[in-house]
């Protein structure tokens, strides 16, 4: 989570946004959080802070009002990071309502990989994440511990490569 925000950060400047929104996750979520911490420090690394950064629930909702009120505040905003590939179908719906091209006037990143990044057009950008993979390291853990009364690991962490698709 910490470094696919930091990734989306990197991405975004080497694609030479300067004026970069976050659409956050909850901020009682761990991997919201660690998302946020990420976007922060990797834009901090080039000398840059967020244009606008506004948590919320990880849905189309959030992503939809948000990006208005952003474009509104920041009509220079030139690169978004959704925390969530529903955040961002959301703040696509509203980038394109607004007349906005993406990715040539804003670029978009979410996170996730869900089905919609697939089913939005034009396709997001995103961080997979690798669900069955997590499914599968989580019930090895449940089982072990159901068999001999401990956990022999507390944690696992997951790369979440990134998905270039059309949006950013």
């Amino acid at each position: 989570n910490y470094q696919g925000g930091y990734d989306a950060a990197t991405l975004l400047c080497e694609r030479g946004c300067r004026h970069i929104a976050v659409i956050a996750g909850p901020t009682d979520m761990q991997a919201a959080v660690l998302r946020s911490e990420g976007v922060l420090a990797g834009l901090k690394a080039v000398d840059l802070e967020p244009v606008a950064m506004v948590s919320g629930e990880y849905g189309a909702e959030h992503g939809e009002t948000t990006m208005h009120r952003i474009l509104e505040e920041h009509p220079e905003v030139d690169g978004v990071f959704a925390e969530s590939d529903e955040i961002a179908s959301g703040a696509l719906r509203t980038l394109l309502n607004a007349g906005k091209r993406v990715p040539q006037d804003v670029a978009l990143i979410g996170f996730d990989d869900f089905h919609v990044a697939r089913a939005v057009s034009p396709s997001l950008t995103t961080f997979a994440q690798p669900l069955a993979t997590m499914a599968e390291t989580a019930t090895k853990m449940l089982v072990e511990r159901l068999n001999t009364g401990e956990w022999q690991c507390k944690a696992v962490l997951f790369p979440a490569p990134l998905v270039r698709r059309e949006s950013a």
